[in-house]
């Protein structure tokens, strides 16, 4: 059968499994309340993985999934909302975002005999759906072979495993956590933003217009409202916050104690954005990074410190003698345990760069221009590697209501994305991304940052 795209999104599907055939497709899985439980995981990865093997097949991709996308009718039968289906794509990102998606409702129930089998499933990274599906009954990735009895074996088992999602519908559920892939009400929120010291507003206020924009068009719907705050008068705003007309639900770019007392859990946006990023998210609770940095050694160009560099970075215990050491680092300084002073050593480095400073990346941009000439920089290691610095945070405010609080994660993961995140940093700030892609993009454009690579591999030094 030929697979087309109809005016309207609607769809010719006949013989792909669990797709809706004209029949109520039901309620979301939000809305039949499942108790989520391993074994419930495992049914539905198994049977999304049959629906995206036929799209596959065809040549047709799923993109983000979504709860909202998944159905559940009275009958237990599954369906996906096809608005969504692209002929742009590939399996790879198909199967990324699904194992995302299942990982996000796994719970930790370890006395569940299907734990270990999904957690091992979901642990990997696969080449198509039917690998996937085969770890997600065997535990295992390896190819399932087609003796007859194996496929009877194979389809008693998915006919099991799929009975399941019906059967556990019916046991009592429990509440699911606010999480990126919750269905919201369409809505407004409010985001507060700190304006960086010396930073061109009309830039920063540029910026987050096409941020919004970005993620207005990925939810319609929802929808951000910007207020910027000049530094001295953000903390008094957040005094006042009972006063205002409309609570903020995001705080942005702030490690403000009087914002972090009124920060909520965002543990569920974090681990499902964990396999996405080159530091482990789940590593944060009440707040998230959206960029970094690396400590920097620079020094003039005219130095002879060659003998230093090792593999392109020199090490933090070989750094020159008389190294004066920035305050854009003192908390990787302070994590060697040496006796350094830290202090606003940059602008004078660059009036006088006879000395050798460390500070951070995300300086770069000024010594563009003249300074680039006389300037060179060398990443700095220590025994844990090449260092990140996580530089911008953000936290969502637990007086939000709960549809602010799903809004405000849609909002943070969307600033997470490859998208966004190249419109921060590659385009405005000296800061590098998160996001694998882009970080690997960004760090190009600097040749003497390199070395830096290596944390794509070994994950992030905090």
């Amino acid at each position: 059968m030929d697979f087309e795209l109809q005016e309207g999104g609607s769809i010719q599907l006949e013989d792909i499994p669990h797709f809706p055939d004209g029949s109520d497709p039901g309620g979301t899985i939000w809305e039949n309340d499942p108790l989520l439980t391993p074994t419930y995981i495992q049914s539905l990865g198994i049977m999304l993985c049959e629906t995206y093997a036929a799209l596959h097949k065809r040549g047709v991709y799923f993109g983000q999934l979504h709860g909202a996308d998944v159905h559940i009718n009275a009958e237990g039968r599954l369906s996906l909302d096809p608005s969504g289906l692209t002929k742009e794509g590939s399996k790879e990102e198909d199967l990324l975002s699904l194992v995302s998606f299942l990982k996000l409702l796994l719970p930790d129930d370890s006395n569940d005999p299907a734990f270990p089998i999904v957690t091992e499933a979901l642990s990997m990274t696969y080449p198509d759906a039917a690998t996937l599906k085969s770890a997600l009954i065997t535990g295992k990735a390896k190819k399932v072979h087609a003796s007859r009895r194996g496929v009877l074996g194979l389809l008693l088992c998915v006919f099991c495993l799929a009975g399941a999602i019906l059967a556990v519908r019916l046991i009592p559920h429990r509440v699911v956590p606010v999480s990126a892939n919750a269905e919201v009400d369409p809505g407004v929120i409010g985001v507060w933003i700190p304006m960086p010291e010396n930073a061109d507003e009309q830039a920063v206020a540029d910026m987050y217009t096409r941020l919004a924009a970005g993620f207005e068009r990925q939810y319609p719907g929802c929808g951000v409202n910007i207020r910027i705050y000049a530094d001295d008068s953000f903390e008094d705003a957040i005094i006042r916050i009972g006063q205002e007309q409309q609570l903020p639900a995001v705080f942005m770019d702030t490690q403000n104690e009087l914002v972090l007392a009124r920060a909520a859990d965002l543990s569920p946006l974090t681990s499902s954005l964990a396999d996405h990023y080159i530091t482990d998210m789940t590593a944060f609770s009440q707040s998230i990074p959206i960029g970094c940095s690396v400590p920097v050694l620079y020094y003039n160009a005219g130095s002879d410190i060659g003998q230093l560099e090792k593999n392109g970075s020199v090490r933090f215990d070989q750094l020159p003698s008389g190294t004066i050491f920035d305050s854009s680092v003192e908390a990787l300084v302070a994590g060697q345990d040496t006796a350094q002073k830290t202090g606003d050593y940059f602008s004078a480095f660059l009036q006088d760069n006879s000395i050798p400073v460390l500070a951070s990346s995300s300086l770069l941009p000024q010594v563009d221009g003249e300074n680039t000439k006389a300037v060179q920089i060398l990443p700095v290691s220590t025994d844990a590697g090449i260092a990140l610095q996580y530089e911008t945070f953000c936290v969502i405010n637990d007086d939000a209501t709960a549809n602010d609080q799903r809004i405000g994660m849609l909002w943070l993961g969307y600033l997470l994305t490859e998208e966004a995140q190249e419109i921060m940093y590659t385009e405005h700030f000296g800061d590098l991304p998160l996001h694998r892609d882009a970080f690997k993009d960004t760090i190009k454009t600097h040749s003497a940052l390199k070395p830096v690579e290596s944390i794509l591999k070994n994950g992030g030094d905090r």
